[in-house]
Order: C-alpha cells, then structure tokens, then sequence
C-alpha cells in the first residue's frame, strides 16, 4: 500500500520486478485502498427487450473472512443523491453487456467520512445471480425475485419500470451458520438435536433444515436465513433482537449470540459501519469470561432444571424425592455458553424442597464458592419455566438431551444470565479405569477433508514437523508435531472426512 505520492514509482518499479520474476509478466493492477470502505450492492433484473431496474441497495458490511453476517435494505445514512447514483451505475453496467435475468452489481462506499450526495464509489463486481440476501429485498419491494427470475427467463418482459418499484420499510437479514465464532470461527458439523424457530409476525425464516438432520462438512454450514422486517430500521432491529432470542438450537455450536451481540452493539445500532466492524470490536462482539455470580446463577437454573426433568409429570417431586422436608444433591457442572466463551466447571450443593400449598412450586438454595443463590421455579406442563433468581423473574425453556441440559434464556439475555443459550453437561466421576484419550494424539481443529498424510507408523519425527495437512472452509490446515518423537498411530488417509476433534494420528508417550 502506498500512502504518499513520492513512494509511488519505487513501489511500482518493485511491484514490477516481483510480477515478471514470478509470472514473466510484469504489467500490474493499480487499485485505490479505502481505509474505511462499506459494502453496498444493488439489485438489478433485465429482460430481453431490453428493460433495465434496480430494486434499491443493501448493505453488507458486517463480515467475517470476507463472508457477509448480517444484511440490511435499505442502507442506513444512504443520501437520496447517492442512491439515484450508485443505482443509475448499475443500470447502465447491466445494460452495456446486454445482460438478462437477476444480477447483483457490487460497490464499495468510501466511509472514511459520513455519506453525501457526493460520495464516491467503487465497481467491485456483479454476480449474475440471486445473491443469499436477496429476501431483505424481496421485504422491502413486496416483490418475489425467484418468480420474477424464472419469467423473465421464459422470455417475458419485467412487469413493472423503474417508476414502480417502491422501497417501504427496513428488513434485516441474520445468516444463521454452524460454527464457533469464539474459536476463528471455524465451521462446525453434527446432529441438530433440538431446534425451535422464531415464530414472531413479520419473521421470515428461510431454511432447508428440520430437527434431527445433521450439519456435514461437505455443505457449507449455514442452517438459516433469519429475516425480519419493520416499519423503519429501530423496529427492524428490535424484531430481529426478539427473533434471535427465541431461536433455540441444540447439538452443535451456532452463531446466533454472535449475530445478537452484533445487532445490540451501539455501533450496529446506530447505523452506516465499514468492513472492519466485526475486527474492530471483536472484544465486545465475541465471549467474554463470566463472572461468579452469573456462573452461580446458571448452575442453580441448571440444577433446577435437572431436577424438572426427572420429573415425567414437570408437576410434583421427582422420583426419588421427598414430598416433605429437604433434599440435598452436590453436582460439578461444566458450563459453556454460546458465544464461545471458555468453558467452567462449576461446584454446587443445592438444597431442594417444595411448597407445601402449591406442588408446582419447587424451591432450592445452591451454593457455589462463596454465593448462595435462591431460586423458586413455577413447574408447568411444557419445558419453559419461570424462574426468580434472587427475587428477580426470568424465563427459562430447557431442553435434557442425553447427559447434557440446555438451558435457552427467554428473557433475551441480561444479568441475570447474560447469553441466549448455555450448555451444561454435569462430570461424573468414574472409576472403570477407561482412557478418555492420549495425551499424544493429535486432532482435527474443524470438520474437514484430509488432502495428505506426511508420515506413518514408526517414523521419528522432529518439533515441528509437518504430519496431516486437512482442508476446511477452503483453506488449508497444518498438522505439526509439538515436540520430537515417534509416530504411533496414524488414524486417517487421504480423502477422508473427518469431524471436529477427530483423532488423526499420535505420538508414543
């Protein structure tokens, strides 16, 4: 990058130099670098007589690894001016290809300062297709873009000019993906074991996914579009806050606080963010470590819910309990929330009892390190419970799969419990001798395809030393040895799929 006129031929000249030693061609593509640039597209459709629209413009400048996260139609802070010329811009580059169909003409918005009519812009691309966004224009147009694509591909004219197509309202878009944004956000795969969907009025969600079906690592690892609109961008935002709230999945690790950490942040809010958002407040959008009193608060919810789900009527003691007096249960609950924030395991002792005049009632003091936290649960016939915490209500839905409880904070998130979701798997001790693993062993960091296997059975190999090379997500993964030693096992050959945490090969102790 060159930033003053006077190092411009000297890094030419260089430039150059490296093209033709390394291709032995030497001629270059000079671009201009935005510090601050916005992602702005708009959507256009031509037929083959020669009709030529836009359907105004979304923005997509919440990113992470190139790959949009969150859309929205129409841009925030977009100057009546600049829109009439980034979309007459459009127009014309369909028109000079004679381009037909459904296209997406790509900009970049130079927001180093606030737009005006004057801002300047930047060609990027156009691709020649629907793009995943397009719904949150399909909102805010009243138009279906598959069915306009299809006729205008059978040869009819576009039923409407440019004078037609009305903007009305603000809708967003949430790509609900399977993946772990606390760890580089690396893709994930598995069985969705539980999975409610927002039910709110003007939700949309657009999916080809059902409870029970599995995320593979031969897709890409998107379960949803989360789509919603309002009658201008703050109803817009507080829909999509209420719909990620109520979106329950169970199985596998979701990006869903993280698109609700990015539509709450005051940034977001208040509109008109370049491509470095997510980079730039990272700290603020990704987990951070919980304090005690929250991690108390969670293992006394998931004692509590634990309990209800011994219960096969949710109304009364479970088996096993006393109708009368206490009853006291210590567990250690490992505790991990969806905003891939570590995980903690936590000590608790709770003392159970029930109120005697309302049987739905069930009481339980939990202590854990210093805290004690008092909590009272309103049992009823279905997996949502209301719970005080202290004196304070909240609403929980939880979800026993296997030895793991999820517990889904109905109360959108706050102090009380801050995320949306939460993991809790209770650790058992054992005593059966059995090896959970090899602290030698060497495992796949994300689902992925394995493209070369360097060494075998036997082989002495040095700190270092490269062993498995796997593809994911389009991007090569090494596998190196972290110390000297030899190979004992290896687990995995080329062209095999492996899942996250798969054992590819080992070490001798």
């Amino acid at each position: 990058m060159v930033e003053k006129e006077s190092e411009l031929e000297e890094n030419i000249l260089a430039c150059q130099r490296e093209a033709q030693a390394s291709f032995g061609d030497s001629r270059i593509l000079i671009e201009k670098f935005l510090r601050k640039p916005r992602h702005v597209e708009l959507q256009v459709f031509a037929d083959s007589f020669g009709n030529v629209v836009h359907l105004f413009e979304r923005d997509c400048s919440v990113q992470r690894r190139h790959q949009k996260v969150l859309e929205e139609a129409p841009a925030p802070f977009m100057p009546e001016g600049l829109r009439q010329r980034m979309g007459e811009a459009a127009v014309n580059a369909a028109r000079a290809v004679g381009y037909v169909g459904a296209g997406t003409v790509e900009f970049m918005v130079d927001a180093t300062d606030d737009a005006t009519e004057d801002s300047p812009f930047y060609f990027m691309e156009m691709n020649t297709r629907l793009q995943v966004e397009h719904p949150v224009t399909e909102m805010v147009t009243g138009l279906d873009l598959v069915d306009l694509q299809l006729r205008v591909a059978a040869g009819q004219p576009l039923p409407f000019s440019q004078n037609d197509v009305i903007c009305t309202g603000h809708a967003l878009e949430a790509r609900i993906y399977a993946e772990n944004p606390g760890a580089g956000f690396l893709p994930g795969s598995g069985k969705i074991k539980h999975l409610r969907e927002p039910t709110l009025e003007n939700v949309r969600v657009d999916t080809g996914i059902v409870e029970g079906d599995s995320v593979t690592v031969h897709y890409d690892p998107m379960i949803s579009k989360l789509v919603v609109h309002g009658q201008n961008r703050e109803h817009a935002l507080k829909l999509m806050k209420a719909a990620l709230a109520e979106y329950q999945v169970a199985g596998l690790a979701t990006n869903i606080e993280f698109c609700r950490a990015c539509v709450e942040h005051h940034a977001f809010a208040k509109g008109g963010v370049d491509t470095s958002f997510i980079s730039k407040y990272e700290g603020e959008l990704l987990g951070v470590e919980r304090g005690t009193e929250v991690d108390a608060n969670i293992a006394a919810v998931a004692m509590v819910a634990d309990t209800l789900a011994q219960c096969p009527t949710k109304v009364g003691m479970p088996f096993g309990f006393r109708t009368h007096g206490t009853t006291f249960r210590n567990a250690n609950f490992e505790i991990s929330a969806d905003d891939g924030s570590p995980s903690k395991t936590v000590s608790v002792h709770g003392q159970i009892s029930q109120n005697f005049d309302d049987k739905s009632v069930l009481h339980m003091d939990v202590t854990t390190s210093d805290i004690t936290v008092r909590v009272e649960a309103q049992m009823s016939g279905d997996d949502r419970i209301k719970i005080l915490i202290n004196g304070i209500p909240t609403y929980v839905t939880y979800v026993r799969l296997d030895d793991d409880i999820y517990l889904f904070n109905g109360s959108h998130g706050g102090l009380l419990m801050p995320n949306l979701s939460y993991k809790v798997k209770e650790i058992i001790d054992r005593f059966d001798g059995s090896a959970t693993g090899s602290s030698g062993a060497y495992t796949a960091p994300m689902p992925g395809k394995i493209i070369k296997v360097m060494v075998k059975e036997g082989e002495q190999v040095k700190e270092g030393q490269t062993m498995v090379i796997m593809e994911a997500m389009k991007m090569e993964h090494v596998i190196k040895a972290n110390k000297d030693g030899v190979v004992e096992s290896v687990s995995v050959q080329v062209d095999d799929f492996v899942d996250d945490s798969q054992v590819l090969c080992a070490l001798e102790e």
